[in-house]
């Protein structure tokens, strides 16, 4: 299951799933403000995006499966990795928000935040990235400015419930980060990994969105953790 960040919808992860198809089964979310479910208003937490990935998954009868996130998709792909682990077979987060574990970050996104939806994006995506997106996009994402302000509400607020250190290696994660993103996101990865066990991949070619910048690279290392792991078959 792919799962869209604030602003950049699900329409934006097309290049990531043409890759995976092409190989293993695709589920591509919508959360609620975004697609089909665009007349729903956006979640008040992560928790509740949480129980909309599983309430998907729920309904077309899967017990478990790889998520595959993008900043705020990543960070609800962390969050179920944390909360339901028996039901990830890995969560593959690319610099998802993390609460207290990066007050640096945290200061990032309000920083953006406070600047209008545009100006949270702009900030998120990198000026390298940015300047690469269609101008259909732009203009599409200055028109969404009141959804992705109502929508980052809830990743501003996340605090990821880290397990004890005798849990570490029972939480299914990988850290993904951009060869070209800031040090803020490489720091954000090595805390993870510290906090939870999990192994961290640099995706070359790559800044915060890997749908735009490195698709089909993001697509080979989803598919390289769908396996389930030995112990989690016991």
């Amino acid at each position: 299951m792919l799962i869209h960040g604030v602003g950049f919808g699900p329409g934006t992860l097309a290049p990531v799933a043409r890759a995976l198809r092409l190989r293993a089964p695709v589920i591509v979310a919508e959360r609620r403000g975004y697609g089909r479910r665009a007349r729903l208003a956006p979640p008040a937490s992560v928790e509740e995006h949480v129980e909309d990935v599983f309430a998907e998954l729920d309904a077309r009868g899967i017990e478990r499966a790889v998520l595959a996130g993008m900043s705020g998709g990543a960070t609800v792909a962390l969050a179920a990795a944390l909360q339901r682990p028996e039901r990830v077979v890995r969560a593959v987060a690319h610099e998802p928000a993390v609460g207290s574990v990066s007050p640096e970050l945290l200061e990032v996104i309000r920083a953006g935040l406070a600047s209008g939806g545009r100006g949270l994006i702009r900030a998120l995506a990198g000026e390298r990235t940015w300047s690469t997106l269609p101008p259909a996009l732009v203009t599409s994402l200055d028109a969404s400015a009141p959804l992705i302000e109502a929508d980052a509400s809830a990743f501003v607020h996340f605090e990821p419930a880290i397990p004890p250190a005798a849990e570490r290696p029972r939480v299914p994660l990988v850290c993904t980060i951009g060869e070209r993103s800031s040090e803020v996101r490489f720091d954000v990865a090595r805390r993870l990994a510290e906090r939870t066990g999990a192994p961290v991949h640099v995706v070359l070619g790559c800044g915060h969105l890997p749908q735009f910048d490195a698709p089909e690279a993001f697509a080979d290392l989803i598919l390289h953790y769908r396996v389930v792991p030995e112990r989690s078959r016991s």
